[in-house]
């Protein structure tokens, strides 16, 4: 209920109050729905991959939506994969490679706690392998976003909306 305590300018306050109230559920609303899309996605990819979660942890950021310098809310996805050696159960099965989860590396070796394989005939140099991270997530986060995402995002926001509406006029 807006109340015109004296005049225009006490309406003017409340209406103030609402808008920003509104902002403020808009910002709440996509920072949680994305932290559940975040922790969703997690999930999702550690099970397709065969990976323990906390693999797959760190290479989601979340960027919040801020007050003003930062209107949106933003879930980056670092590319760089999980190292073979670091997956649960990564066996070296030489000659034949290493496994890891549902990954298959034929040439691979573990070594020095990583897993690493030859570049050519030469003994050095060798490079990482890594099981892949980035398309399977932006697969699953889209999947996300298109199912359950959007209701998911309403709910929050008309639960917001009620919460703050309430509070900026109850002052």
């Amino acid at each position: 209920m807006i109340r015109i305590e004296h005049g225009l300018r006490g309406a003017r306050r409340s209406l103030k109050r609402l808008a920003d109230a509104r902002r403020a559920a808009g910002r709440a609303a996509q920072n949680k729905a994305l932290a559940k899309m975040r922790t969703a996605v997690r999930g999702a990819l550690a099970r397709e991959l065969r990976v323990p979660v906390g693999a797959v942890k760190r290479r989601f950021v979340l960027r919040r939506a801020g007050k003003a310098g930062q209107p949106a809310a933003l879930v980056v996805l670092v590319a760089r994969g999980v190292n073979a050696a670091r997956v649960r159960g990564a066996r070296d099965r030489r000659p034949h490679g290493v496994a890891a989860g549902a990954a298959r590396f034929p040439h691979a070796f573990i070594a020095g706690g990583r897993a690493l394989e030859r570049r050519g005939r030469a003994r050095l140099p060798l490079r990482g392998t890594d099981v892949p991270v980035r398309e399977p997530a932006e697969r699953l986060g889209r999947r996300w976003l298109a199912g359950s995402g959007a209701a998911e995002h309403r709910r929050i926001l008309r639960r917001e909306l009620e919460f703050r509406s309430r509070r900026a006029l109850a002052k």
